[in-house]
């Protein structure tokens, strides 16, 4: 995968992470650059939701309590919670509801 391309998907994937107040636009940039580096590494079978995973827990290192707002949970593969690092945090319950917002 060229670098073109890598730019043209996390564009696509971008798409579902909408611009909002510091903390979700600071998530959206942190994604961008997570995700273009695994994919850059050549490790193309790495979900965006593995990318989303990681920048969650880069994320709540300076805002504990961000809950970031999606477009398409199932495109990130958001709604298994059996996921770490994902559950437990604001919006997830014994129910097995989402910890995220979609918009």
């Amino acid at each position: 995968m060229d670098k073109q391309m890598i730019r043209t998907l996390i564009a696509q994937e971008l798409e579902r992470i909408p611009r909002g107040d510091i903390a979700q636009n600071v998530f959206r940039s942190l994604y961008q650059g997570l995700r273009e580096s695994d994919l850059e590494r050549g490790d193309i079978q790495t979900a965006p939701g593995d990318s989303f995973r990681k920048t969650v827990l880069w994320v709540h290192k300076i805002y504990p309590f961000f809950v970031p707002t999606v477009a398409d949970p199932y495109y990130f593969n958001l709604e298994d919670n059996e996921h770490a690092p994902l559950t437990g945090y604001v919006g997830s319950d014994s129910a097995g509801e989402t910890p995220f917002t979609e918009s």
